[in-house]
């Protein structure tokens, strides 16, 4: 029985979950999201608690898996201090139940995800283990970022360091922060600005093209994101429309280093990006641990959900 932690919106589990079912697996999906009149928990503290489902009654140890993906907070089903509590109180029960569940069993753990989730870790870490990684400088001084965008020969670009995903007041009102190339007057002019945040400053890669491996336990797939434009910095841009699809081999040296980089942090579940220069060499950007998948697949490239199924099949057995 494998537990999906997530929100009502997620097009990755809408894709994935009828594949499991399909497979004989046994999934129960939760969307944070939704109304709570629908579920309960409940625990005399003699047994291990039961979460009743419309259709299933859960306990700890029949749950052999538990896929977190997109949890949103849970919905209060108002602004008063009595509905406020009343989504704390729920939410205390439901983690309180989940905690219940061997760490073993999460792909992946929140507090894995947590520890996983620092660009800045991520860079020295990458480093430690043998990846090559893009001149960098985290800083909000101005004068430090105009010393390294000369030590770069003005070759630098700018990324967020946390999520690049803003939410405004509505979905409409949402919008992404994208790697961008960073001029000297960038700098000069908006020193004010920079000062209110520390930001990433990278060396610019001339890239043949991006490469996003994700990981699942011991299978690994490498998909390589052609741009239209080589010179493109952000291949997000335009909803890749102008991407071109392909698989690519990891080499060796590289594939150990994915593997330790991903195992050091105690995660099953990675998406990791790097670019592929010019001369074949591979340089790490950054790592996700809840990183999209699902739309490589649907556009035909890879099968990636093969190894979710060999992931959850090989934990149930």
């Amino acid at each position: 029985m494998i537990l999906v932690l997530t929100n009502s919106q997620d097009a990755t589990a809408d894709y994935l979950c009828p594949i499991l079912q399909e497979s004989g697996l046994v999934v129960c999906r939760f969307n944070t999201d939704s109304p709570r009149d629908n579920f309960a928990i409940s625990s005399d503290l003699t047994v291990e608690p039961i979460w009743r489902f419309p259709h299933a009654e859960l306990v700890p140890e029949a749950v052999h898996h538990v896929w977190l993906r997109r949890p949103l907070p849970l919905a209060s089903g108002g602004q008063t201090a009595a509905e406020q509590h009343a989504a704390y109180e729920w939410a205390s029960a439901i983690e309180g139940f989940l905690n219940r569940v061997p760490t073993a069993r999460w792909m992946n753990h929140p507090a894995v995800n947590t520890t996983a989730s620092h660009k800045i870790d991520q860079l020295y870490r990458a480093r430690e283990v043998g990846f090559a990684i893009p001149r960098s400088l985290i800083t909000q001084v101005s004068s430090d970022a105009i010393c390294f965008w000369h030590r770069c020969h003005g070759r630098v670009v700018a990324k967020p360091l946390s999520f690049g995903y803003v939410e405004g007041a509505t979905r409409a009102d949402d919008f992404i922060i994208y790697t961008s190339s960073v001029s000297l007057d960038d700098i000069q002019g908006h020193s004010e600005l920079l000062a209110k945040t520390p930001t990433l400053f990278q060396e610019r890669i001339d890239k043949e093209c991006d490469v996003r491996v994700t990981v699942i336990d011991d299978e690994a797939t490498a998909i390589a994101l052609v741009a239209k434009d080589h010179n493109q910095i952000d291949i997000r841009r335009n909803e890749m429309r102008e991407v071109q699809y392909r698989p690519i081999e990891i080499p060796s040296v590289e594939l150990r280093r994915i593997f330790t980089l991903v195992r050091g942090y105690g995660l099953r579940f990675a998406a990791l990006d790097f670019a592929v220069t010019r001369e074949g060499a591979w340089v790490f950007f950054e790592l996700n641990p809840n990183g999209q998948w699902a739309w490589m697949d649907i556009e035909g490239c890879c099968s990636i959900h093969q190894s979710f199924l060999h992931a959850f099949k090989r934990l149930n057995a």
